[in-house]
């Protein structure tokens, strides 16, 4: 007899916003409430295009051809969009490839910025056809924030090469459409208004309350017991 189990599948958590709006900051808090990897594009982007880079960006690096790197470095140093088909490309390498060594004793990821308009959502899960389906356990949660409220945080972080003005109206130009096409594929939607003076322990109790969260841990969970439940016998 020969039994085939089936792995299980951790919760994708992809959380957008504004800059500034605290997508981190609750990344970094989630994951320390529960065991989450937390994966940031733009921290890891920066890592991928340094001189002598570590962690899951030198993993991926290898995988990558020199006209792909430069791409991305030059993109880093503009604080400009990769193109269309580059970073759903790393990602999908940092959640099921080389990269991908933090994520497998854990029970979710939180994918910190990432897709940034509908197109690169749709590259995304055309690359993952056959391995991976967003209704299969995936919520994405996004961060509200007044412009006013993000730009007195912007103006303390102050991070070389950062245009906020720009990235914020460029974020509410397309996360409309990127919400509509992840809605469309089966992900759990959980829309949150930040509140400038609010603890962030309140706002992750805020996001646990939706029942877009509790649908999107519980469709997880079923998987995962299906999939630990299922086994093929050959007599």
């Amino acid at each position: 007899m020969s039994t085939v189990i089936k792995h299980k599948s951790p919760l994708f958590i992809f959380v957008l916003g504004p800059p500034c709006s605290g997508k981190s900051t609750l990344c970094n808090a989630l994951s320390k409430f529960h065991n989450f990897a937390h994966f940031s594009i733009g921290a890891e982007m920066r890592q991928l295009t340094s001189v002598n880079p570590t962690g899951p960006a030198a993993l991926i690096r290898p995988t990558l051809t020199a006209e792909e790197i430069a791409t991305f470095t030059g993109c880093v140093q503009a604080n400009t969009l990769a193109p269309m088909h580059s970073t759903p490309k790393y990602v999908k390498e940092r959640l099921f490839g080389v990269g991908a060594g933090d994520i497998e004793t854990k029970e979710g990821v939180l994918v910190d910025g990432f897709p940034r308009d509908a197109g690169r959502w749709r590259c995304f899960t055309d690359t993952m056809k056959g391995q991976w389906k967003p209704s299969e356990g995936a919520v994405v949660v996004v961060l509200h924030v007044s412009r006013d409220v993000a730009r007195e945080r912007y103006e303390k972080r102050a991070r070389a090469g950062d245009e906020f003005d720009k990235r914020f109206d460029e974020h509410k130009e397309k996360i409309g459409e990127t919400v509509m096409a992840m809605r469309h594929d089966g992900v759990s939607v959980i829309e949150v208004d930040v509140r400038k003076d609010e603890e962030i322990d309140g706002l992750v109790r805020r996001v646990e309350s939706m029942v877009g969260w509790k649908q999107a841990v519980e469709k997880r969970n079923l998987r995962n017991s299906n999939a630990y439940s299922s086994w093929t016998s050959i007599w």
